[in-house]
């Protein structure tokens, strides 16, 4: 017979553990760090790939140095396509992506501040209307989804059309079945966006057949008074 070798435990302060067991432990929470750093990198992406357009908003934030205090500010695209910035005045930023502008604006306050440090969040709205629970306008950003809008609205009511949403984008009309998370984290929202959750219609099977009876019942009634 073979002599089974005894499997090596570790103590932890949850108690004994066997060591492969751990192992896995730490693989699985090492390839959760991997993804997660993935996906912050390609959000990171998606925002400097944006390009800006009128009706955005832009949330600016620069600091210039230790002695002076940062511009914090949400400024609108105007339908100039330009931005009016503090100390430097009308800035054309409509088409640009956002690693563009944050260049444009280094460039800009240079002639001040050397060294001024640029973050630019954009900031666009996205509609959400029909069957959730908070219809509206919500803020979206760069590399949100439409579950992501949905979820902002609060979700979907009880009598949603959940296989039958509606996307308006640039005069189409797209059709996506939202019965599953996957098919609405595939869809990235853009400026101007409008989703339309439909409701259910409330003439069941139930109410339909009711009424035919009653229908019925009422021409019998008729026919035979005649």
């Amino acid at each position: 017979m073979l002599a089974m070798t005894p499997e090596l435990t570790l103590t932890t302060g949850i108690g004994r553990l066997p060591l492969r067991v751990f192992l896995l432990a730490a693989v699985c929470l090492l390839g959760t760090s991997a993804v997660e750093a993935q996906a912050g990198v390609t959000a990171g992406s998606q925002v400097s790939s944006y390009r800006v357009r009128t009706g955005d908003l832009l949330r600016l934030r620069i600091w210039m140095g230790q002695n002076d205090a940062p511009i914090s500010a949400d400024i609108p695209v105007e339908e100039t396509g330009q931005v009016h910035l503090p100390r430097v005045g009308a800035v054309q930023v409509a088409g640009k992506t956002v690693e563009e502008l944050r260049q444009t604006l280094r460039d800009s306050y240079k002639g001040e501040y050397s060294n001024a440090v640029v973050t630019i969040t954009p900031i666009f709205p996205v509609s959400v209307l029909g069957a959730v629970e908070q219809p509206g306008a919500i803020e979206a950003v760069p590399g949100m989804t439409l579950f992501d809008a949905i979820t902002a609205a609060g979700g979907f009511r009880d009598n949603a059309k959940v296989d039958a949403i509606k996307l308006l984008r640039a005069g189409q009309v797209t059709t996506i079945d939202g019965t599953g998370p996957q098919a609405m984290n595939e869809v990235q929202l853009q400026s101007g966006d409008r989703v339309v959750v439909d409701a259910k219609s409330r003439l069941t099977l139930q109410v339909v057949t009711a009424a035919l009876q009653a229908a019925s019942f009422l021409a019998t009634i008729y026919v035979a008074l005649r």
